[in-house]
């Protein structure tokens, strides 16, 4: 597939997930007690994917030949990157097995949620940073639409 029409499909399946989501606020909103974590967590999803599409629409406006000097990641790098998202994946699992063995609420249960934070971020910067990776070897490979 060739890289606009890629990037169109991303623009329009994120697109989707905000409807989804969208109609998910609304639906908890309508409830007598809705939780607003839940409302809370929909809309910071919201902005997020609303940042991906800009991030996509950018990338679909922009001028290929300007890129045609920047070397892309290799199959390699993006390999060596996917291995170290997999193994902080791995780590917030080993927190999730600690927490469950605990009981919810104990001070050594409490104790545990600073470092879970830390490596879900890890985990996040390390997934987004395997992805633009991905996506500038994808713009990288020749047209074929």
């Amino acid at each position: 597939m060739g890289r606009n029409k890629d990037l169109r499909k991303k623009i329009a399946g994120r697109l989707r997930m905000i409807e989804r989501h969208e109609e998910k606020i609304r639906s908890e909103l309508s409830k007598p007690q809705p939780d607003e974590f839940l409302i809370a967590h929909w809309r910071s999803e919201i902005e997020a994917v609303k940042e991906k599409v800009a991030d996509l629409t950018r990338r679909l406006e922009r001028n290929w030949s300007d890129m045609a000097t920047k070397t892309a990641p290799s199959l390699s790098t993006i390999e060596r990157l996917l291995d170290e998202v997999q193994e902080w994946a791995g780590r917030v699992q080993e927190i999730r097995t600690r927490l469950n063995l605990l009981p919810r609420g104990s001070e050594a249960y409490l104790d545990l949620l600073p470092d879970l934070d830390v490596e879900l971020d890890t985990l996040g910067l390390k997934t987004q940073h395997a992805l633009e990776a991905l996506e500038e070897f994808e713009d990288s490979l020749p047209e074929n639409e």
